[in-house]
């Protein structure tokens, strides 16, 4: 008996988007995959015409599709919305998605042929594309990934390896549109409220499944188009996206991780990884405002493993403001002097031609 599934949307004020979501959705639903595959749609309290698309498509799929659609009253937050998409399911599994993205060529279908071998979670790989869905280049979450293989969590050596060539923290579940998860498992895991607000509570479901000795299944195959430039915990900007994730990810390793110090740090790495760039870090110092605030975020960072001389110099580039400037020879060359940074690096923030 074949797998059935539930694509699993929480939304908010995306009508448009979510409109080619759905579409991208309903096109790879073939007759033979209508009464096992199903969407559900979670509605935040949208002040659009959210609710109007979804009718829309309801009709025009009737007898046909399965879209199962809730509004909630009052906007939960993202967290609650997350789980609430789930709470709609009836699938034994649930393709976590994100209502501005769409569905890859062929990909359901790909999917659903890995399901037969009953993992607890899949996990695949994004095209980045523009605005408007306009392909830029493939996204792979692990360095060296040539196939499709599963990770035993049970197996520390097998847990440290994948944590390790892990290159973004969508190798960790931080990017929702590529994750399909057995349904039970996710039911069986009772929620912390400590991650109710942080928006990574999907991502405590999924490590705490895992973190029971279960498979992951990498999936190294496109299966999303994700569509960049409306990220919606960019509008405070990226400090706040790059704080929210540092916030996040500390706080996983500390609830699941404290008993397992050797994967806890390999987790830690791949945070490090995602934001080692000049760029995350100046910007970051430079909104911090008190010296007490600006160290304590440097000690925070140093003990995550980033390089010391490069949080030292985004400590003193960001203080100082100097990215409101064009940077002059002569201070680039202070700069190279002092701290041994590769000109290559300091022109990818300074915009100076040299």
């Amino acid at each position: 008996m074949k797998n059935s599934l539930s694509i699993c949307i929480p939304t908010y004020n995306r009508a448009e988007y979510l409109d080619q979501t759905i579409s991208s959705i309903v096109k790879q639903i073939d007759a033979d995959l209508i009464d096992i595959v199903e969407i559900c749609i979670s509605d935040n309290a949208s002040q659009d015409n959210t609710e109007q698309v979804v009718q829309k498509w309801q009709k025009n799929t009737e007898n046909s599709i399965k879209i199962v659609f809730s509004r909630n009253e009052v906007n939960l937050g993202a967290d609650n919305n997350y789980l609430r998409a789930v709470s709609l399911a009836s699938g034994d599994y649930c393709w976590l998605f994100g209502s501005d993205d769409a569905m890859y060529p062929n990909a359901l279908k790909l999917v659903l042929m890995h399901l037969k071998n009953d993992p607890a979670i899949i996990l695949g790989n994004r095209m980045v594309c523009n605005e408007f869905l306009l392909p830029m280049h493939i996204q792979k979450w692990c360095k060296n990934s040539k196939k499709t293989r599963v990770i035993d969590f049970s197996i520390e050596d097998a847990v440290l390896e994948y944590l390790k060539s892990a290159k973004h923290l969508g190798a960790i579940f931080s990017y929702l549109s590529t994750i399909v998860v057995k349904r039970k498992f996710w039911d069986d895991v009772i929620m912390d409220p400590a991650f109710i607000g942080g928006a990574y509570s999907h991502v405590f479901k999924l490590m705490s499944i895992l973190l029971e000795g279960r498979e992951l299944l990498y999936l190294d195959k496109v299966v999303v188009s994700c569509r960049t430039g409306n990220d919606s915990f960019m509008s405070n900007g990226l400090v706040s996206r790059v704080l929210l994730d540092f916030d996040g990810y500390e706080t996983l390793a500390e609830k699941l991780l404290s008993d397992r110090p050797f994967v806890k740090k390999e987790f830690l790495n791949v945070l490090t990884r995602e934001h080692s760039g000049f760029t995350s870090l100046v910007k970051v110092f430079s909104v911090i405002n008190q010296d007490s605030d600006r160290d304590s975020f440097r000690a925070r960072l140093k003990s995550l493993g980033f390089n010391s001389t490069i949080v030292s110099l985004a400590l003193l580039v960001g203080k100082s403001s100097l990215l409101k400037f064009t940077l002059t020879r002569d201070v680039l060359h202070f700069l190279l002097k002092k701290y041994r940074i590769g000109l290559g690096k300091i022109k990818r923030f300074s915009g100076e031609d040299i």
